[in-house]
């Protein structure tokens, strides 16, 4: 199966592992639980940003917040989380 959106060093190393030229190594000891720290560690890093929303806006998610009893970062922290995973329901 060929896409279109990879570049041709990725459509290559396709063509390689489908034709058989790479095969499955044994697992180094301790190797797997090495990248599996490091793919926690990048997956769980906070990034800082600066937004400048409208006043009235930060009001109505403030309010929202306290209806719930978490601090208003916490919900528009949760918002873009799901916004990201396409998991945030429209009415």
């Amino acid at each position: 199966m060929k896409t279109t959106w990879l570049t041709s060093e990725e459509l290559q190393i396709l063509d390689d592992i489908e034709s058989g030229r790479y095969r499955d190594v044994d697992d180094t000891p301790g190797e797997l639980q090495k990248l599996e720290k490091i793919a926690q560690y990048n997956l769980s890093k906070r990034k800082s940003i600066n937004i400048r929303p409208l006043e009235v806006d930060i009001r109505r998610v403030k309010a929202k917040a306290a209806e719930q009893w978490i601090p208003y970062q916490t919900l528009i922290n949760a918002v873009i989380h799901q916004y990201a995973n396409d998991k945030l329901i429209q009415k």
